[in-house]
């Protein structure tokens, strides 16, 4: 089947922004577009941050987090990755920072894998010692020989199992710190404590930022829906204080006097 060209359609926009969850070939196949035009188009219907999470997935990064991740981290990695952009604004993200955002990522997770394995050697532990213990009851209280021989043959390495699991268990705890520690510190980098985003704000969004969001329909809507409300506001206002006001001594004057206001006095007289 030939493909189509051209700019999309309001009814393909429209489409496109419905079924995202259908996926690019699906979509592309029921439009008989391309998937990379689906694709696009997909990005710039997505709100930035989830379209961010999506851009994602084409770069040589994410090849590497496939191979090195499961796949409920890769979900878990994409939500904490979109939120993210949402925090530090995507269009206004530097290379660096998306870097140290994958990296604080990576040790979450790496964290969670940590506490997960000393889950397991806790288990473990548990039960190496319910066995050492029912070891050394038969062998207190002999009522067969066979299950003491067994018994005994049985407890040095149920001691050793447990030493060596106990060893196990203060190494991922020291690996556990030492993660969390560098975790903390990239945070803190990304200034993503609660304290230094209170303390300062920084802003690098410059003008053409600014005339480039004013190309979404509706926060230029917005724009002028409020520089409308505050003109209205305004003007409200400036006929009050143009308007003859009573001060505390007794005297009427008008707040602001100038040409301006003598003239709106003259427009309500005529």
């Amino acid at each position: 089947m030939k493909l189509k060209n051209g700019p999309i359609s309001t009814k393909e926009k429209e489409f496109i922004q419905a079924n995202g969850a259908l996926g690019v070939q699906a979509i592309a196949d029921r439009l008989g577009r391309s998937p990379t035009f689906v694709k696009k188009h997909l990005r710039e219907a997505a709100p930035p941050a989830a379209a961010a999470a999506t851009a994602l997935r084409d770069t040589a990064a994410w090849k590497r987090l496939k191979d090195q991740l499961t796949a409920p981290e890769l979900v878990y990695f994409e939500e904490q990755y979109q939120g993210w952009m949402e925090q530090i604004g995507e269009d206004d993200v530097l290379a660096s920072e998306r870097t140290q955002v994958i990296k604080v990522i990576m040790y979450e997770v790496m964290l969670d894998r940590t506490l997960r394995q000393s889950k397991r050697v806790a288990v473990d532990i548990e039960a190496a010692e319910l066995g050492i213990e029912k070891c050394r009851k038969q062998i207190a209280s002999p009522t067969n020989g066979e299950e003491v021989t067994k018994a005994k043959g049985e407890l040095p390495s149920l001691l050793d199992m447990r030493d060596g699991l106990y060893t196990q268990k203060e190494r991922l705890s020291v690996e556990h710190a030492k993660l969390d520690e560098k975790h903390q510190k990239l945070m803190e980098a990304l200034k993503a404590t609660r304290d230094q985003r209170l303390s300062k704000v920084e802003s690098r969004r410059s003008f053409l930022d600014l005339i480039k969001s004013l190309q979404n329909d509706e926060i230029r809507k917005r724009a002028e829906f409020e520089m409308d409300q505050m003109n209205r506001a305004a003007r409200k206002e400036l006929q009050r204080l143009a308007a003859p006001h009573q001060f505390a001594d007794g005297q009427f004057d008008r707040p602001i006097l100038n040409a301006d206001t003598v003239m709106m006095e003259g427009e309500a007289h005529d």
